[in-house]
């Protein structure tokens, strides 16, 4: 696999072999009763299939859900959503690759709009494949997109990657006008976390390494967090209470294991850098929480896990039992996590309160289903 696959699907590529400190359960405590949850965007259709479903859903209620609207794609396309929390209509941002893509191209997909009371509008073409808008807390929508470079040349031992030209833009939310807020060159810019105010955080990646960036959207600046790091990194979260970014990196010095680390958002370098967990694993897929602590798939595939310090082992929570879980997003009031759960024979979406542990799955029968976000309690079906 080309490592320019890898880091734009930053998918799940292996199997986790052993730990190296062995995981704790959660203690059994009394638990209060949680609020239902939030109402969620879900996109939904056929496995494999050319048409999905926008749809927004008040689970573990008898509220009938509201299709959003509808839209075709390439067959089997990544589909990668985001929902505008600030918006009162569920304004949800979808990202898929065109029916028409071209063979070899990265910058296949299309932006579309969805939201209660409005048509589906398709906004702009030439998107990074496989990639996630953001909306920043100033409820700007931004886009990764660029143009293929020239292909490297064949027939030596060396490999290469081709190095193309990446940008960032702004979506006008009405007309879907691009206003372009960072420019460089490279195998890709990834666009992994809002900041908070009108910043993203940026992994990009190029033919001398790796950076993280911060990059105002308004201000068109960008501001190194790491100016040089390992290309071999991903599962990037932010954590706004503390100003620090979490995410997995693959170790310098031990072959095969795979580290969770977190730097602050300011000031950071690879000597502030603390290490929360180590593992032989490579889908660890931490998420920073609003409560400091981190969630990760245990190695083995024993579920989910938390951490709270390190060295600390991790609590397992493992609210779908054995499996790799993936936290998807938390609930603005951090009540409930969202996540998938992948086993060799089901793939499940879940929400899990972290209160009282319950869970309750979005399992659609014949239906493979990807989560866009929360939404407000106030916007119902």
């Amino acid at each position: 696999m080309k490592l320019r696959t890898a880091l734009a699907s930053l998918a799940l590529c292996g199997v986790g072999v052993y730990a190296l400190l062995a995981p704790r359960a959660v203690p059994a405590d009394p638990r209060p009763v949680s609020r239902p949850p939030l109402p969620v965007v879900l996109l939904e259709g056929a496995p494999g299939g050319t048409h999905t479903r926008v749809v927004l859903r008040a689970p573990d209620t008898a509220t009938q859900p509201r299709e959003l609207g509808a839209f075709d794609h390439a067959e089997g396309s990544a589909l990668r959503g985001t929902v505008d929390f600030r918006s009162p209509d569920a304004r949800t941002w979808v990202v898929a690759t065109e029916p028409n893509a071209r063979r070899g191209s990265t910058y296949n997909s299309a932006l579309w709009r969805f939201e209660r009371g409005r048509a589906p509008q398709r906004m702009l073409g030439g998107l990074t494949d496989a990639s996630r808008p953001l909306v920043t807390a100033h409820g700007d929508v931004v886009v990764q997109r660029g143009d293929d470079g020239d292909d490297p040349p064949t027939g030596d031992r060396v490999l290469r990657e081709r190095v193309d030209a990446l940008r960032l833009d702004v979506i006008d939310p009405d007309n879907g006008t691009p206003r372009t807020v960072w420019r460089g060159r490279g195998m890709i810019a990834f666009a992994a976390a809002s900041m908070g105010g009108d910043e993203v955080l940026v992994y990009h990646v190029h033919p001398q390494g790796a950076s993280l960036l911060a990059v105002d959207v308004r201000a068109q600046t960008a501001r190194a967090v790491l100016a040089a790091m390992e290309p071999l990194a991903r599962d990037f979260s932010y954590d706004a209470a503390r100003d620090e970014v979490t995410f997995v990196r693959a170790s310098a010095r031990r072959e095969g294991v795979w580290e969770v680390v977190t730097i602050p958002a300011h000031g950071a370098s690879l000597d502030a850098m603390r290490t929360r967990w180590r593992a032989v694993n490579d889908h660890l897929m931490p998420r920073a929480l609003r409560d400091g602590s981190v969630l990760i798939s245990l190695p083995g595939d024993r579920g989910l896990a938390q951490l709270n310090a390190f060295p600390e082992r991790p609590l397992r929570v493992a609210p779908l039992g054995d499996g790799a879980d993936e936290a998807l997003a938390e609930s603005p009031d951090g009540a409930w996590i969202a996540l998938r759960h992948r086993t060799a024979d089901r793939e499940v979406l879940g929400l899990y309160a972290r209160d009282t542990e319950r869970t309750i799955t979005l399992d659609l029968a014949g239906t493979y289903v990807e989560l866009a976000g929360f939404a407000p309690r106030a916007v119902t079906p």
